[in-house]
């Protein structure tokens, strides 16, 4: 038998594939019937998120968000989020850290020390 845990998690999921799913399809139909209004939407969706400020021109990826690419990948990093879970006391998990000066790639795991705990600072120093 699952544990409730488990059921919890993929009842959100399917959840939230159910209702981005719906929300996919509606828009491109929208594409279809007034192509202004799907427009429209979107650029309310980019305003809201990151996308707004790239520094590309909203029409060189507007078309991406209706993508099976973009669709698979959002179903992706949902499960990814649904799935993951830290607990208090647990190693962190490994994720890339791109270093700015140079812009390799590196796994978070390769700055830990033995005996000291990595500490990570999000915010600027001024």
């Amino acid at each position: 038998m699952a544990a409730p845990g488990f059921c919890r998690t993929l009842f959100s999921y399917t959840w939230f594939l159910v209702c981005w799913t719906f929300q996919v399809i509606i828009l491109r139909i929208l594409g279809v019937i007034s192509p202004a209004k799907q427009r429209q939407i979107l650029v309310r969706v980019a305003k809201a998120t990151q996308f707004w400020d790239s520094p590309l021109q909203f029409d060189d990826y507007a078309d991406t968000f209706l993508s099976l690419t973009a669709y698979l990948d959002v179903c992706w990093a949902v499960w990814h989020d649904v799935t993951s879970a830290v607990r208090v006391g647990s190693r962190a998990p490994s994720c890339d850290v791109i270093e700015l000066e140079t812009g390799t790639t590196r796994q978070l795991s390769e700055f830990e020390n033995p005996g000291r705990p990595l500490v990570l600072n999000c915010g600027s120093c001024s």
